[in-house]
């Protein structure tokens, strides 16, 4: 079993993931890092530019090394996951084995109200985003400790993450 202290926040784009993981890291005390985030630090370019500029395999290439180094550290953190981290079975072999999964679950309509068009690579518009979380569906319904945040503030979610997980997850 892994490390409670150790969480890894899983969702759909949109969904939150960057928002409650800080919320998680503050309520907690751990390290937070963002998976995005500190793959445009190492490489100089957001996870849009990458993928502009280079293709998607190039950035999933630099997303498995961004969560390997992000998880060969010791100690509490919350990592907030890309949207598409956890298709990669090794990515998802990796995060299992070295951090507790919890998956933000947000209705489709609040996850489009949210979008800002051109803000992300594969989900540009209402439409693609639509067409991503329908290929996307059953891999996030497949993960592990999903809770409901679509009425929910990012306090509330950490703290109703918190409360699932001190339960023994869901």
């Amino acid at each position: 079993m892994p490390d409670p202290s150790r969480l890894a926040v899983a969702g759909p784009p949109c969904s939150g993931k960057t928002a409650v993981g800080g919320e998680l890291a503050r309520i907690t005390g751990a390290v937070f890092i963002d998976l995005d985030a500190s793959i445009a630090e190492i490489h100089g370019l957001t996870p849009a530019g990458i993928i502009e500029e280079s293709g998607e395999v190039r950035f999933r290439e630099m997303e498995a090394a961004a969560l390997e180094s992000a998880l060969a550290r010791r100690g509490p953190v919350v990592l907030a996951l890309g949207g598409g981290t956890l298709l990669d079975p090794s990515n998802m072999e990796l995060v299992l084995r070295e951090a507790v999964i919890v998956t933000l679950d947000v209705r489709e309509e609040i996850l489009r109200s949210r979008l800002t068009p051109g803000s992300r690579p594969l989900s540009p518009d209402p439409e693609a985003l639509g067409r991503l979380l329908e290929a996307r569906h059953d891999h996030y319904r497949s993960l592990p400790n999903r809770i409901d945040c679509s009425d929910m503030t990012v306090e509330e979610c950490a703290v109703a993450i918190l409360a699932m997980l001190y339960r023994g997850g869901s």
